[in-house]
């Protein structure tokens, strides 16, 4: 395994999870800051849209959660929100709800090493030879951390039944 710049806990493509069924909003965003103050991230939310549709209101929320290791690397936590036809049922609301989560890990954060061609043959040798192995423990210890976080968001939506 050869490491660049980002070095990916989960897939690419990150870990989803889908349900149809309530939803309660404010509790998902209390407790996941919750968590994320746990673990000392960073939290931010990026983007909150929301557009109304027939079929019900459509949210798109965007949060990106950091947390520096030290001067060279940095976990990166990503949830992508896609709720569609969300309604108001009784007290509660109810939806379909896709949640994305990806985590990695960012090396050489300040970018040092990308100055040069000689300083980038540096940072291979570095990532690749002389921090593999520390870089495999962070990049474990991070998937650990998502998944506790992705086993959170299911327990909040209820998808264990």
């Amino acid at each position: 395994m050869v490491f660049k710049s980002k070095v990916f806990a989960t897939p690419g493509n990150g870990l989803l999870i889908s349900v149809k069924g309530p939803i309660n909003i404010d509790s998902i965003y209390s407790n996941v800051q919750q968590w994320f103050g746990r673990y000392k991230y960073d939290f931010t939310e990026k983007e909150h849209t929301e557009k109304n549709k027939p079929q019900g209101n459509e949210l798109l929320i965007k949060w990106v959660a950091d947390r520096k290791i030290d001067d060279y690397m940095q976990y990166y936590i990503e949830i992508d929100f896609l709720i569609t036809e969300l309604r108001k049922v009784g007290s509660n609301y109810h939806a379909k709800t896709k949640i994305n989560l990806r985590g990695y890990i960012q090396l050489d954060y300040r970018e040092f090493f990308q100055k040069t061609p000689g300083k980038r043959f540096l940072f291979y040798l570095y990532n690749n030879v002389i921090i593999k192995r520390k870089i495999m423990k962070h990049k474990m210890r991070l998937y650990k951390e998502v998944m506790d976080l992705h086993d959170l968001f299911k327990a909040l939506l209820e998808h264990y039944r």
